[in-house]
């Protein structure tokens, strides 16, 4: 480009002649210093021209301005007619002029791509895709307008985590309770846990201690102690090395197997009211001797073992003759005969 240097300051002097030549050497240089292809600098040279402290429109209100005392540039546009400073440039800084009114890019014409090494201070961020591949996402929440997919490989929630769908794939809980507020069905193979409590039910095997009340169906067999009650219809095999267990009613449909090589008893029997009832050795005592007392007394029928007696008061007695009616029969082991005793007489062949 082209500066402007004086070419004849020799011959233009006070009191010269005018000549054309100096005269047209002198226009050419100026006209080539101000040419809009060619012209001066203004770089700080002597033939270029001093530095420009402001650019501007023919008003100044769409400008550039050159801040030598606070060492910046400022950039203002037209706002109603006024030069509206909007952003400055100084050391380390681009900033604008007012927080939060001006915007970078619109909506229809936008930036492409934005390198940051530093720190993103964003206090609203919108972005149809975004890949994060480091650092942290600190006191904000995640999809909680519009929620969506999220794939991690660890996710550490400090205080809490509302999801309304998980789907759990491998790993483990650990140290939280499940269902604490509003309790839901849960599916599984294997539940570990230091107290597992179900509001509704449990469906499955459950191998450990279970200690507390078990309201409702269980469907299964139980190994092991049960604690507390059981309410409700029992059904199966109840197998118990050691213990008491208290039932109201049981029924039993198969075989009641005492053990009888070993000390076990049925105890506590209530005497029986009823044909099928089962008798307590009391009762049976009982109920012999008042019978064996009433024969005596009554000289009725009475049987005992081989060689005992056999009182016969009248009548016919199943395997007996007719004939024999009226007398005391004895035993001699295999069948029934006459004693010489009068009607009425107990003979003893034997202990009654």
């Amino acid at each position: 480009m082209a500066g402007y240097v004086r070419q004849s300051s020799a011959d233009i002097v006070p009191t010269a002649i005018v000549r054309a030549a100096p005269i047209n050497n002198e226009y050419n240089a100026l006209r080539d210093a101000f040419a809009q292809a060619s012209g001066h600098r203004h770089d700080g040279t002597a033939a270029e021209g001093a530095y420009v402290p402001l650019i501007s429109d023919t008003n100044a209100f769409n400008k550039v301005v050159v801040d030598s005392v606070n060492n910046r540039l400022g950039f203002f546009v037209n706002v109603s007619s006024a030069a509206s400073e909007q952003v400055r440039i100084s050391n380390t800084v681009f900033n604008p002029v007012t927080t939060n009114v001006f915007s970078l890019g619109t909506n229809a014409l936008r930036f492409k791509d934005l390198f940051l090494a530093g720190t993103a201070t964003i206090p609203t961020l919108i972005a149809t895709t975004a890949t994060i591949s480091g650092g942290t996402i600190d006191g904000t929440t995640i999809g909680a307008t519009t929620a969506s997919t999220g794939v991690f490989t660890t996710l550490t929630a400090n205080t809490s985590a509302t999801l309304a769908s998980a789907t759990i794939s491998g790993g483990t809980i650990n140290g939280v309770i499940i269902g604490g507020t509003t309790p839901a069905a849960i599916t599984a193979t294997t539940i570990n846990g230091t107290t597992i409590t179900a509001s509704v039910g449990f469906v499955g095997s459950i191998t450990g201690a279970v200690t507390g009340n078990v309201t409702g169906n269980l469907t299964g067999n139980v190994t092991g102690n049960v604690t507390g009650n059981v309410t409700g219809n029992l059904t199966g095999n109840v197998t118990a090395s050691s213990g008491t267990s208290t039932f109201t009613d049981v029924t039993i449909n198969g075989t009641l197997d005492m053990n009888s090589g070993t000390s076990n008893t049925i105890i506590g029997l209530s005497n029986p009211t009823n044909a099928q009832d089962a008798a307590n050795k009391t009762y049976v005592d009982t109920t012999i001797s008042s019978a064996i007392a009433n024969i005596i007394s009554l000289g009725g029928l009475g049987t005992a073992l081989n060689n005992q007696v056999l009182i016969n008061s009248g009548g016919n007695v199943a395997g007996i003759s007719p004939s024999t009616s009226g007398n005391v029969l004895t035993s001699n082991g295999t069948s029934w005969y006459s004693a010489p005793s009068a009607k009425g007489f107990i003979y003893f062949c034997g202990n009654l």
